[in-house]
């Protein structure tokens, strides 16, 4: 789907569930993807859905991204 729809080279992916996702405001992240590009790369792929647009998203986005470099040492890629 992400390659597809995204045009990511992406050649394997994995969900991160058992890894915390809750912050200390109690939001957590949609989908986080640990994704292998084909160019040997890794990646987190976060994707956040929403119903309608709230003025404060990306902060929220910018807050899942910020945890997940910090707990996994890798680029974060949001869709």
């Amino acid at each position: 789907m992400l390659t597809e729809l995204c045009n990511l080279p992406i050649v394997s992916s994995m969900l991160i569930e058992s890894r915390p996702q809750e912050t200390t405001s109690l939001r957590r992240s949609d989908f986080v993807l640990k994704a292998g590009f084909e160019d040997g790369s890794e990646h987190l792929i976060l994707i956040e859905f929403l119903s309608f647009w709230k003025p404060l998203a990306p902060i929220k986005v910018l807050e899942y991204r910020c945890r997940h470099i910090l707990e996994e040492n890798l680029p974060v890629r949001e869709l």
